[in-house]
């Protein structure tokens, strides 16, 4: 998926996690994990297809399927909303597995409910999901990026057909589960594994 950094004024202002532990559920019979065992605040979705992962939520008071994605930096809304987004706050080159876009531009972040549970993207981009959604043949109307995400554990229970933003790790995927970091790196986020004692690096899509 697309991102944009290097932007032309200070990259702290756009958000960044690095130092992330983020635990993904596969399955709740692997992790027989519930939204009630976490504690904190829980937003909880039904998938909406578990092949490219969409889930309903609300922007501009209307229902949206995005897609969760924790190799975007940035969260983004298609190109048919840019006229409610307002001027643009950032600017600067987008890169994605398409090339460079000198030129792109973010803007601020308008409230996004999942689940009940609000959420608030300091920025937010604008790219054409028409392609994705005539490959697919699945409407896709944006993407929940990593500047939402990084503040939630992420649940994806496929056998339930879920996905859940947790503010705790429930304590039985605590027991039973790893937590790795997220490195960054210019076009998303990997984490170092292994494949016969020589390290490699694992993008995270």
């Amino acid at each position: 998926m697309r991102q944009i950094t290097n932007c032309s004024v200070q990259s702290s202002r756009f958000p960044r996690a690095v130092a992330i532990s983020i635990a993904l559920y596969l399955a709740a019979s692997l992790f027989h994990c519930h939204a009630a065992d976490a504690g904190g605040r829980v937003a909880s979705a039904e998938l909406l297809d578990d092949e490219l992962v969409l889930i309903p939520a609300q922007v501009f008071a209307e229902t949206l399927e995005l897609v969760p994605d924790t190799g975007a930096d940035l969260s983004y809304l298609d190109t048919r909303f840019k006229d409610r987004l307002g001027p643009p706050v950032e600017g600067g080159t987008e890169h994605s597995v398409f090339g460079d876009k000198p030129g792109a531009v973010a803007y601020s972040g308008e409230p996004i409910l999942v689940g009940g549970l609000r959420l608030v993207p300091k920025l937010l981009g604008c790219q054409d999901f028409a392609g994705l959604s005539m490959l697919s043949g699945l409407r896709c109307d944006g993407i929940l990026g990593m500047n939402v995400l990084q503040d939630f554990v992420v649940c994806f229970d496929f056998d339930q057909r879920r996905f859940s933003l947790a503010e705790k790790v429930p304590e039985p995927v605590r027991q039973r589960a790893l937590s790795i970091r997220l490195n960054e790196g210019p076009n998303g986020y990997t984490i170092q594994a292994s494949v016969n004692g020589i390290l490699i690096r694992l993008a995270i899509d």
